[in-house]
């Protein structure tokens, strides 16, 4: 089934077997961004399942990567469930980068992943409401 991706400029139709993945970046005041993209879940594979294997990639590429924490999201959720994710990686030489991710499963194979990438453990934890804020805030279609 061919799809219609609508943009804010304009419509693009897309050939049969081609499918869009759409990524919105939300700009707050100050300067942080949260960043919304999409994924596919495995079939058969839980919410939990697709957490997991994400993080083992991120593992793989990166030696010094730190999983802060994985749980289950408790806040407002207009999901069917969603998981909460924080953890630190090298950006480059010298520089960790921090990330807060909330994972939330839209239907059996599809999950909207809410991110954003800090300067340290402490401007995330300050600043990451505004992703659960976004979370929230989402309204399914």
């Amino acid at each position: 089934m061919a799809q219609t991706c609508v943009c804010p400029e304009g419509t693009l139709y897309l050939p049969e077997g081609a499918r869009a993945q759409t990524v919105n970046v939300v700009l707050f005041e100050g300067g942080q961004n949260i960043t919304i993209s999409r994924d596919r879940i495995a079939p058969g594979a839980s919410l939990e399942d697709y957490v997991t294997a994400q993080m083992d990639i991120l593992r793989s590429k990166f030696n010094a990567f730190n999983l802060v924490e994985q749980s289950a999201y408790l806040g407002d959720c207009p999901f069917p469930q969603a998981m909460k994710v924080r953890f630190s990686f090298p950006a480059a030489p010298g520089v960790t980068a921090w990330q807060y991710l909330l994972l939330a499963q839209k239907d059996a194979q599809n999950a909207i992943v809410f991110s954003a990438l800090y300067a340290s453990e402490q401007v995330m934890h300050n600043e990451s409401h505004r992703v659960d804020y976004c979370l929230a805030h989402f309204k399914l279609q």
